[in-house]
């Protein structure tokens, strides 16, 4: 009996710690680290020392860290596929992390320096970016932070608004998790795109790359299927032709009734029309029939109308790009 039991009890221990170990290497809620230090102000992941604080890479980090605990276990294993479809195409690396405050520093600070004091990045320039949301009440909004070989393309304001649009609507609805969801297939296809090169210097640049992302004709690339697809048919040509086709079915079917028509003699004075004493009118009253409303959309103060962003360093002195609105 007590066989059995040591047994158990053993197994039990693996598994957890089986299970310790796979949510290390993926995704988080929050953990110790990053509970507030009361001395300090700031989550315990924050260097005593900033000027003394040293790079590093941290590969096994948590890629999903949801302190603010916004997503599902289901959405946190579709991050996950999506960042390592990235990683392993790319060699580029990402982190999506949430809070529930930015501890009194700008949102964009707060996210270079969850990533540089983390270890996040991959190679000696720690190329990668973190997609940071915050839902602070009087604060909530998110930042993109990238850094390393990116670093130039997240400084094009086309690209971070590019990005941003698409996941705006999501973050005002409440639907976090499918937009990040969706944030990160969008930044597959960014990194996956055919590059343009610039015919002053023949090199790619931003500019271009945003022009191209941005284009109708664009390949249209699915990180979860893994294929770019053929190039669509422009939906204004296709739209224009059938338009165009029905006109012309219109015309001959017009054409053919009015053929079928025989005219007959208009007279010129209205009275020949009205029969003799057909008409009394015995009781008058207005009748109030329909009411038409017109509905204008006001924008709300908190409305972003676009992305703020730019070039900056972190705390800890490392140069990082990006961009982000409020919600």
């Amino acid at each position: 009996m007590m066989k059995n039991i040591f047994k158990t009890l053993k197994l039990s221990c693996l598994a957890l710690c089986f299970m310790v170990i796979i949510l290390g290497h993926g995704a988080v809620k929050a953990e110790g680290k990053y509970d507030v230090n009361p001395d300090t102000g700031k989550p315990y992941w924050y260097p005593e020392d900033i000027s003394s604080f040293e790079d590093f890479n941290d590969y096994d980090a948590p890629r999903v860290v949801d302190v603010a605990d916004i997503f599902t276990d289901e959405e946190e294993e579709r991050m996950l596929e999506g960042i390592k479809s990235i990683q392993d195409d790319f060699n580029i690396d990402l982190v999506v992390f949430t809070d529930v405050s930015s501890y009194g520093l700008e949102r964009h600070i707060y996210a270079a320096d969850f990533h540089q004091f983390n270890g996040y990045g991959f190679g000696d320039d720690f190329t990668g970016s973190v997609l940071f949301i915050c839902m602070e009440e009087g604060n909530r909004g998110w930042f993109t932070a990238a850094t390393g070989s990116i670093e130039g393309m997240y400084a094009n304001m086309d690209i971070i608004n590019y990005l941003d649009d698409r996941l705006e609507p999501y973050m005002r609805n409440g639907d976090y998790g499918e937009g990040v969801i969706d944030y990160i297939n969008n930044v597959y296809g960014l990194y996956g795109m055919p590059e343009k090169q610039s015919e002053e210097t023949g090199r790619s640049e931003p500019s271009d790359i945003a022009d191209y992302y941005q284009g109708e004709d664009r390949p249209i690339y699915n990180a979860y299927t893994g294929d770019f697809g053929p190039t669509p048919f422009p939906w204004k040509a296709a739209t224009i032709g059938a338009a165009f086709v029905a006109l012309i079915w219109a015309a001959i079917a017009l054409a053919i009734q009015k053929a079928k028509m025989r005219s007959i003699a208009t007279q010129i004075e209205a009275e020949h029309y009205v029969v003799p004493n057909s008409f009394n009118l015995t009781k008058q009253r207005d009748i109030f029939l329909y009411k038409t409303v017109r509905k204008v959309r006001r924008e709300s103060s908190s409305s972003s109308g676009g992305s703020s962003g730019g070039s900056y360093h972190s705390s800890g002195g490392r140069s990082y790009s990006g961009g982000g609105r409020s919600f």
